[in-house]
């Protein structure tokens, strides 16, 4: 076996291999005879039929791939031996399959674990933005929380209006001929396709409507997808929400509170603590910015395409909960699903370096956790209840970032500066939590051959 090694990039290895002739017609002796003991030849016992007639009820193609795996793998190894590489997930095998009595040639790319150089983290310069609670906020709080109380009352005196929740029977005839579909749906009037929202508003409880529409392409019923159809809506019952008053003696009653008032100030608080907490937050990614700007991160293309599949997923079921879809948020943003998907590519990229980061500086500044502390964090998540509390490799890992950034951003020097409200992250950042059990598992090499 000859081979060349060429360093595609510090993560990226090409191994040009060529095997002789003679070694090649070794494997597909073996094919060969690994098919005898398991194919039935006519007139024969498995394995005792003479090569000649074998072939004939061997499929040639079948024996060639077998062939190929036996030249492959042990190839690649001990390439990879001698060249002293480590790889992060299986080799990535490219060419044709072997032909018998003829020298074999391909190429393998191995993939070899991040590397990370650090750039400079002595000192930093950062800002902290300072958030304030606003009335409004307040106001959109208070509004949440009572919406609780809601309760619903029939709607006899008008037609129905954005809001009104109803229950209707929907019926779809196909113009063209297909099967119908009927159901019955429990709705939120000016919540359901623009289509069928401006037939309801007005609708009476007990009425019926018919019009003739075109069905999305991503209507829920796929044999009604993009077709024209007869469409009967009738109202079973309409309602509409209808909150209580918010006086002193709600509040007593049920928010424990004294009064309005109070209740309002706790809110302020609670809000005055959540912007606390998203400060210290963008902190920390401001701090892991200025390391990265200097940086030299490598990460394997199929970390990255692992690291993208998990944004997109993720990304999916959350449009999905929202009773959303992809096709929906591209059409509200005016976005190309290119121009989504390279903007999901650059922030699973982004989360894969920081988390990288962290790893490097825990591992370069020895940070460790004591059972006592571990401890204490067990004991802390079972006073609070939580219903999905962290297992304990996650608690070491959460208390060793959380060291990490108090070593950090105590290098730090700090200034408060007031939030633009034209521009609030408030509202705008979606922070990342970083989670640590998904991207050490990103992270995290692939059982892999090794020499």
């Amino acid at each position: 076996m000859q081979f060349t090694a060429e360093r595609k990039n510090p993560c990226e290895v090409a191994l040009h291999i060529t095997i002789e002739e003679e070694e090649v017609k070794k494997a597909f002796d073996k094919a060969f005879q690994d098919y005898a003991t398991a194919v039935q030849v006519p007139g024969f016992r498995k394995g005792k039929a003479p090569r000649p007639i074998l072939e004939r009820y061997v499929d040639t193609d079948k024996v060639r791939k077998r062939a190929t795996s036996k030249l492959v793998q042990p190839a690649i190894l001990e390439a990879m031996e001698k060249e002293n590489l480590n790889p992060y997930t299986y080799p990535h095998y490219e060419g044709d399959l072997a032909v018998n009595g003829q020298p074999f040639e391909f190429e393998a790319t191995i993939e070899l674990p991040p590397s990370i150089t650090l750039g400079p983290h002595d000192h930093f310069d950062l800002e902290r933005t300072v958030y304030t609670v606003s009335e409004e906020e307040i106001d959109e709080q208070v509004r949440s929380q009572m919406s609780r109380y809601t309760r619903l009352v029939p709607v006899t005196d008008r037609g129905a209006e954005a809001g009104d929740l109803a229950v209707a029977e929907i019926s779809f005839a196909p113009n063209d001929g297909s099967e119908p579909f009927e159901s019955r749906e429990f709705i939120v009037v000016g919540q359901t396709f623009p289509w069928l929202d401006e037939q309801l508003i007005g609708q009476k409880e007990g009425e019926k409507k018919e019009f003739e529409t075109l069905l999305p392409e991503d209507f829920s019923v796929e044999s009604l997808r993009g077709k024209s159809v007869q469409c009967a809506v009738q109202l079973h019952s309409l309602n509409q929400k209808q909150l209580p008053e918010l006086n002193d003696e709600f509040a007593a009653a049920n928010l424990g509170c004294n009064s309005v008032q109070e209740f309002r100030e706790l809110i302020r608080r609670q809000l005055a603590e959540s912007y606390e907490k998203l400060s210290d937050s963008i902190l920390r990614y401001r701090v892991i910015d200025q390391i990265a700007e200097s940086s030299t991160i490598n990460i394997p293309p199929e970390l990255k395409q692992r690291a993208f599949n998990n944004s997109f997923r993720n990304f999916k079921q959350r449009l999905e909960q929202e009773g959303s879809s992809v096709a929906k948020y591209l059409e509200e943003t005016k976005m190309t699903l290119d121009e989504m998907q390279e903007s999901l590519e650059k922030s699973a990229v982004d989360r894969v370096n920081r988390y990288l980061i962290e790893q490097e500086l825990i591992e370069e500044l020895k940070i460790e956790v004591t059972e006592a502390e571990i401890d204490a964090e067990i004991q802390n998540e079972l006073n609070l209840n939580k219903r999905d509390p962290h297992s304990r490799d996650e608690i070491i890992s959460l208390l060793k970032r959380d060291k990490l950034y108090q070593e950090l951003l105590s290098r730090a020097s700090i200034t408060d500066v007031p939030e633009d409200r034209e521009k609030s992250e408030k509202k705008q950042l979606e922070l990342d939590p970083l989670e640590t059990e998904a991207l050490a598992d990103e992270t995290s090499d692939d059982p892999a051959p090794t020499p």
